[in-house]
């Protein structure tokens, strides 16, 4: 029960590093975009 917990949080904090890595992702392309943009 406790390891099903466990396994959980972290799977949890796996996808929360994903979206974070996303959101990144989308900023800079969107930054990109707006420098070419003169």
């Amino acid at each position: 029960m406790l390891s099903v917990k466990r396994n959980k949080t972290k799977n949890f904090k796996k996808i929360i590093r994903i979206n974070q890595t996303e959101k990144t992702r989308i900023s800079e392309l969107r930054e990109l975009q707006t420098n070419k943009i003169p």
